[in-house]
């Protein structure tokens, strides 16, 4: 098989998005999927043959854009440097930094991890060289609208409404490959000029998804996978990879995994052992254009899964499917580029941890004064995420003083806690007054309850009292929000009311919590 080498550079935010647990919320994929090329692709087709709808009536259109004897891969970050072009591709979830020192790494594959340390994978994208890793994450960015319930009307129906689109930056870099037979690849290079405009993901009528694809291959290059294995090897997926069981529904078992593997190299699943597993799910959703629906969503391994496989029988004729299998793919919708994998690719035990930073472009301010209505979309923006915020940090820290049951504060002593903030109307000092008037065996039961509080034993009353010093501490100005208030000469941390109205939120959101695990405990 071979190739042709693709680049793509935007031009414009690129929004490809992706599921966010934030239901405001619009992520980005932060790589080029596929599937998006393919649809570019053949795009290009039926306009160069005229073909209008009855594409699929095309034998060529047929076998190269629906039946997979095409496979456009996804494009990844590259990075262009003064030698050479570093291309970047998942982290294999296997290679992990310990928690307090991202310089180094080990592959959890070969060498298991020391379990009295903290660890976490890498995020992001990496090349690796020898004992090196260097990684690599495109640049992104928010960017803020207002709600618009009634598209109708063309403007917020609700005031102070934001929704947040998660997008690309502009002058980025990714490559990737086109990967066919040689004689298909030489028709297929002469449909299309050497660079050309696309256009990509959502809200292409707006200011998002103007990009350039450059076609980097003068000719069909040859394919080159590793080879010289032996019987056992580590497999790595460069992409999401789809299986179905047995009953045809897309599954992540380790079973369909190696029914698939066995089938595409001829053997019996039993001879396939599996010694070491790195691998998560992921839902697969995308848009296709002409039903004008999104396609239902599928489980998939998420890419950078890897597998540590010992196959017994060894002989040439699995060496053979084995290197083939590299240039295939596994698994279904081979040809939006799902079931790349590579073999063999990360062989050390240990490595370094490099980042590669792109050059943040100069941007100048606009001359002028800020409109006002730009001042207040940020100023709303700014409280929401606090909001979010102090209200998250109340989920988690309610759970150290929610143990065990027998020690909580009664219902009747949370609710009057929550009547005391209200009536304080969130301000600390006036709260922290009347919880000194608390009859004797209240302040008992909150002395009762005790749990932890950076990482030191405290009572609930003690952590009350002490009026959590860090909330007023985390408002950071070098983070990417305190930019923003810096921007519109805005410092939540000096606003009276709201940091009023986060204290009130806090605590109403800790105090609640406690009350309905109670609630919940009583009912197991």
């Amino acid at each position: 098989m071979h190739k042709i080498r693709y680049r793509i550079r935007t031009l414009s935010p690129i929004l490809l998005s992706t599921q966010s647990g934030d239901m405001n919320m619009t992520a980005t994929l932060d790589y080029i999927p596929g599937s998006a090329l393919l649809g570019v692709f053949a795009g290009k087709y039926i306009q160069a043959k005229n073909l209008g709808d009855n594409a699929h009536e095309n034998p060529d259109f047929y076998n190269w854009f629906l039946n997979s004897r095409v496979i456009f891969c996804n494009a990844y970050p590259c990075k262009e440097t003064e030698h050479r072009t570093e291309n970047y591709l998942p982290v294999p979830l296997s290679i992990q930094t310990k928690k307090n020192d991202e310089t180094s790494a080990d592959d959890l594959l070969k060498k298991p991890s020391d379990p009295k340390k903290q660890i976490k994978t890498i995020n992001g994208y990496c090349d690796i060289a020898g004992d090196t890793i260097q990684k690599l994450a495109p640049s992104k960015s928010l960017n803020f609208h207002h709600a618009r319930p009634d598209r109708i009307k063309g403007h917020s129906g609700v005031e102070g409404q934001i929704f947040n689109y998660e997008s690309i930056d502009p002058d980025q870099l990714f490559e990737g490959e086109i990967i066919g037979d040689e004689k298909t690849l030489q028709e297929f290079v002469g449909l299309v000029d050497n660079k050309f405009p696309i256009r990509l993901g959502r809200s292409k009528t707006a200011q998002y998804g103007r990009a350039e694809l450059e076609i980097l291959s003068g000719a069909p290059e040859e394919l080159e996978v590793k080879d010289h294995l032996d019987d056992e090897i580590y497999l790595t997926f460069l992409s999401s990879v789809i299986l179905y069981n047995e009953n045809g529904f897309p599954n992540t078992s380790l079973a369909d995994f190696k029914r698939y593997l066995a089938k595409a190299l001829e053997i019996d699943s039993d001879r396939i052992q599996v010694d070491g597993v790195f691998k998560k799910p992921v839902e697969i959703e995308n848009f296709i254009s002409t039903w004008r629906l999104k396609r239902p969503s599928e489980a998939a391994f998420q890419a950078g899964s890897c597998f540590s496989i010992k196959i017994t029988g060894w002989n040439d004729s699995i060496e053979s499917k084995l290197i083939e299998l590299q240039k295939e793919g596994i698994g279904e919708r081979r040809g939006e580029g799902f079931g790349r994998i590579i073999l063999n690719w990360q062989m050390k035990d240990s490595y370094t941890v490099k980042e590669s930073k792109e050059k943040k472009r100069d941007t100048e301010k606009p001359d002028g004064k800020k409109p006002a209505l730009t001042a207040k979309i940020f100023k709303d923006v700014i409280k929401e995420n606090w909001r979010k915020m102090i209200e998250g940090k109340a989920l988690k820290e309610y759970k150290e003083f929610s143990k065990n049951e027998n020690n909580s504060p009664t219902n009747a002593l949370l609710g009057r806690l929550e009547m005391m903030l209200k009536s304080a109307a969130g301000d600390m000092e006036q709260f922290l007054g009347k919880m000194l008037k608390l009859r004797k065996t209240a302040r008992e039961k909150l002395e009762a309850c005790r749990g932890k509080d950076k990482g030191k034993d405290v009572t609930l009353l003690d952590f009350i009292e002490d009026g959590n010093p860090d909330f007023q501490q985390a408002f950071n100005q070098e983070s990417a929000l305190g930019k923003m208030g810096e921007n519109i000469e805005y410092n939540p941390s000096t606003d009276t009311i709201f940091c009023n109205e986060l204290y009130q939120l806090y605590w109403l959101t800790f105090f609640r919590m406690i009350r309905k695990s109670k609630k919940e405990g009583a009912n197991e």
